[in-house]
């Protein structure tokens, strides 16, 4: 049974959506990557930071990035300052009930339904008894071939997978769920898998919802554009120690609006892929 939910956006998302952007905008000021670009926006002091109305207004001043630049020469990203650490967020269950949850290698908050464990930890699973098992998509595929082999044994899980993609696991940051993968994991583990596509700093971008009609967006989180070719930039609203403004994604989709299956009417990616690599190289040469 699929639960049905309304949301419509409302004058507070726009706001709360608009402030956590200017924060990061303030960040990326002080970075020599972004500095000169914000300054040519008019965008020097934190007073000029305050009046922004429009994040697309702003983000036509950035040039896009690959993020593999980000890891080669990070000093440039990084912005010096001390703002704390915030909490590892909640994981979001994908079918709106908690499920008693083995979660490996991300950063999310512990609890009475969420345990949480390093990738050498797998055996743990035999005495855990998980209804529910959430990990890096690369590391899922794993587990499920290296049992499908007859060389790991585990208990079964009784209520679904979740896949984390995107940025968490470098080097494959780039990774989404493709088909046969998506079929391997329920081959081997019997139960639907959930795809939620992570930021830079581990935040939720976007997630799967039981009408699997693409990730629904986490707008508080993230601002998602695409380029000519297709190609899918994304904007965090979150990172402020590592500011990412317009950085390419390697993948390509569709932005769809308008209400989904399960009642929601937040914006969703859809057909998302990796780019295919003569694409890719392509749309980096055009890039310069």
């Amino acid at each position: 049974m699929m639960i049905r939910f309304r949301w419509q956006r409302g004058a507070g998302d726009t706001a709360r959506r608009l402030a956590r952007f200017r924060r990061v905008v303030d960040s990326a000021l002080q970075t020599p990557r972004y500095g000169p670009s914000l300054e040519r926006a008019g965008l020097r002091r934190t007073k000029d930071i305050a009046k922004i109305r429009s994040i697309e207004e702003v983000l036509q001043y950035i040039e896009p990035a690959y993020y593999d630049d980000v890891v080669k020469m990070p000093d440039l990203w990084r912005a010096p300052i001390e703002a704390p650490e915030s909490l590892p967020p909640r994981l979001l269950y994908p079918t709106g009930r908690a499920a008693r949850t083995a979660v490996f290698e991300a950063p999310v908050e512990e609890s009475r339904w969420v345990s949480r464990f390093s990738m050498d930890e797998i055996g743990a699973l035999r005495h855990e008894m998980p209804e529910a098992i959430a990990a890096p998509a690369p590391f899922l595929v794993f587990v499920a071939r290296m049992v499908e082999g007859g060389f790991l044994s585990l208990p079964p899980v009784s209520r679904y997978l979740i896949a984390f993609t995107g940025f968490l696991n470098l080097p494959e940051r780039e990774m989404v769920l493709a088909a046969e993968e998506r079929e391997l994991l329920w081959r081997v583990f019997q139960v639907p898998v959930f795809e939620q596509y992570m930021g830079v700093d581990g935040r939720l971008a976007g997630w799967e919802c039981e009408a699997r009609e693409g990730l629904h967006l986490v707008r508080e989180n993230v601002v998602l554009e695409k380029t000519r070719q297709g190609e899918v930039l994304l904007t965090s609203l979150t990172s402020l120690h590592l500011p990412i403004l317009r950085v390419r994604t390697a993948l390509e989709g569709s932005l769809v609006p308008g209400p989904c299956e399960c009642g929601r009417e937040t914006p969703r990616l859809v057909a998302l892929r990796r780019l295919p690599v003569v694409q890719a190289f392509a749309a980096r040469a055009a890039a310069g």
